[in-house]
């Protein structure tokens, strides 16, 4: 059994040597096998990895997370949202779906306005 090195808990900063010097080989490997597979440039490859992995870890840790307990109970629960609010809009008609849209543009030209409520809240 091989004996891993140990991590260190905090490594110093230091910005006049890119971290990508201390990277192994098998990471450029790894990397150009995965950009390649998915057609991609190593540039875009890396890109879309750390904007996916931000994105991964808000979600983790986003409020909706810490109340459902878990990011997969996250997911879940936005699916289920989801076929809810498309399942309510199957069943509103065109015509009170076209009313609903021209009452909502109304209150938001209302408030641009500076006038508050849309002339479609006001009682006839």
């Amino acid at each position: 059994m091989k004996n891993k090195p140990e991590k260190k808990k905090s490594e110093s900063v230091n910005a006049a040597i890119p971290p990508w010097f201390d990277l192994p080989k098998t990471f450029y490997r790894n990397l150009a096998a995965y950009a390649g597979e998915f057609g991609l440039t190593t540039a875009e490859f890396l890109n879309r990895s750390i904007r996916h992995y931000a994105k991964a870890l808000r979600e983790k840790e986003s409020p909706a997370a810490k109340a459902l307990g878990s990011a997969e109970f996250t997911e879940r629960f936005k699916q289920m949202s989801a076929e809810s609010a498309k399942a309510w809009w199957s069943k509103i008609t065109p015509e009170e779906k076209s009313a609903r849209a021209k009452k909502a543009i109304e209150s938001r030209w209302a408030k641009k306005r500076g006038q508050g409520k849309s002339p479609a809240d006001k009682p006839e």
